[in-house]
């Protein structure tokens, strides 16, 4: 009876101290959890951030691509008006020395 006192003891003892051991791990692993949310919030967070700035981004090189389309396009009409004002000019040029030889 008494060995089996002593060891119900030592199993007791046993069971208390896997408790404690199993407690503080539970402790470890929930701070570890803890932290591993906070740093995945905070990389959402910047996910999103970084999403919301390509998006930015994005919408501002297409009204740049505009931009410039409407520029070509632009230039390409000065060029012929340009090219056209040459021509009458040219031609008033021509009319005005036939005129003077005339």
């Amino acid at each position: 009876k008494e060995a089996a006192e002593e060891q119900a003891a030592t199993l007791e003892s046993k069971l208390e101290a896997d408790e404690l051991a199993a407690a503080a791990k539970h402790s470890e692993l929930e701070s570890k959890l803890e932290a591993a949310t906070s740093s995945n919030t905070q990389l959402s967070d910047q996910v999103s951030s970084l999403q919301n700035t390509n998006e930015d981004v994005i919408k501002q090189l297409h009204e740049n691509e505009v931009a410039l389309e409407e520029a070509k396009s632009s230039i390409v009409i000065m060029k012929e008006e340009a090219s056209s004002v040459t021509s009458q000019l040219s031609e008033e040029v021509t009319e005005l020395r036939t005129a003077k030889e005339a």
